[in-house]
């Protein structure tokens, strides 16, 4: 009888666990292209991240200077490649929807990869 019992409570709790998973599920994502974004002197590069996409920033440089992220309203809010590293430091996610800019001190690039957001 223990054992019955025992059992319908790990299905009626896997179920549950499993209905609660899928309601939290953000939705897949899927390759969509490489964005390169490159400045030969000291830029600011606006962007916004289309609807049902999200950015994936993978690697980037300076040639020996600091890439920054600035919001829409051109507040820094992260260093993104301190003294021209290659990789972000964590990695950088953008949802769709979002708008700022890379600020170049001097030549590089930001290379980015687009995902489409599937349901």
């Amino acid at each position: 009888m223990k054992l019955l019992v025992y059992a319908c409570f790990l299905s009626f709790a896997g179920s549950i666990l499993f209905c609660n998973q899928q309601g939290l599920a953000q939705g897949t994502l899927q390759f969509n292209q490489v964005i390169l974004y490159t400045a030969t002197t000291t830029t600011v590069t606006p962007f916004t991240v289309p609807g049902n996409k999200a950015w994936k920033l993978e690697s980037g440089a300076g040639s020996g200077s600091t890439i920054t992220l600035q919001n829409a309203a051109g507040s820094t809010i992260a260093t993104l490649f301190p003294n021209g590293s290659l990789q972000p430091t964590p990695p950088v996610w953008f949802p769709a929807g979002f708008s700022g800019k890379f600020n170049f001190n001097a030549s590089g690039f930001v290379s980015i990869i687009e995902f489409n957001l599937l349901p």
